[in-house]
């Protein structure tokens, strides 16, 4: 059996596309999602849903329970999943103040769970801080000297 990728729900705000970018505050990783304007070239590359691919989509494993029971794989079709957003894209104003909402994952979470949701607010115009934390709380993260830490 194939477990296609995500569809992604067309976006409903006055802005078509969808930045990314990946930032540290603190020891805590941060993914931004803002409205972007795409540049003439194109040359730019879509952001994954998963940003550590694999690792990531394991760590949700684990957290529901498939990864002990050996059916990481229900999972692992997220790894390649595009989030339907565009890494370092330039910000369609950015000499505007836009409003700002961070972002902070549940127990177990991780920074790329809403991204759907994210994506949504951004093309809303809401800039928006998803927040993951490095304290063991979630699902997977990379900590700043490159280790892993799973949740579970």
């Amino acid at each position: 059996a194939f477990i296609s990728q995500p569809r992604l729900p067309p976006l409903t705000g006055p802005f078509k596309e969808v930045g990314v970018r990946y930032s540290r505050a603190g020891s805590a990783r941060v993914k931004t999602f803002y409205p972007a304007a795409l540049p003439d070239s194109n040359q730019l590359e879509e952001a994954p849903y998963c940003t550590d691919g694999r690792a990531t989509s394991d760590g949700m494993a684990g957290l529901v329970g498939f990864r002990q029971l050996g059916l990481s794989f229900l999972l692992a079709h997220l790894a390649n999943a595009h989030s339907g957003c565009w890494l370092g894209a330039p910000p369609v104003h950015p000499e505007r103040p836009l409003p700002l909402l961070v972002y902070s994952h549940g127990f177990g979470g991780n920074m790329d769970m809403g991204s759907y949701l994210m994506r949504q607010l951004a093309s809303h115009g809401v800039v928006v801080a998803a927040v993951e934390h490095t304290d063991g709380t979630a699902s997977f993260t990379r900590l700043a000297d490159g280790s892993d830490l799973a949740f579970a």
